[in-house]
């Protein structure tokens, strides 16, 4: 059955390593982190180490408006030039 004070034990320490983690990419100014896992291991007789590692990634803005205008004017060239022909 669960023994259910080694299963606590395990939750604590898995939300201690997604701490750890979170705080090391907040370092770097990184806005999330993605493709997380957890490991663990048996590291003697009734202790385990428990580690979380993801990417740190930072988001890049980009003006969706202005893109949107080049795209447009892009596609009045071509219809224009299309036209000409």
């Amino acid at each position: 059955g669960e023994i259910v004070g080694y299963t606590e034990m395990l939750n604590e320490a898995r939300q201690i390593a997604t701490k750890r983690m979170v705080d090391e990419a907040k370092e770097m100014d990184a806005d999330a982190v993605i493709g997380v896992k957890y490991g663990s291991s048996q590291v003697m007789s009734g202790a385990a180490e428990v580690i979380a590692y993801g990417t740190a990634v930072k988001y890049k803005y980009k003006d969706c408006q202005t893109d949107i205008k080049k795209n447009t004017e892009q596609i009045r060239d071509l219809t224009s030039q299309s036209k000409v022909m």
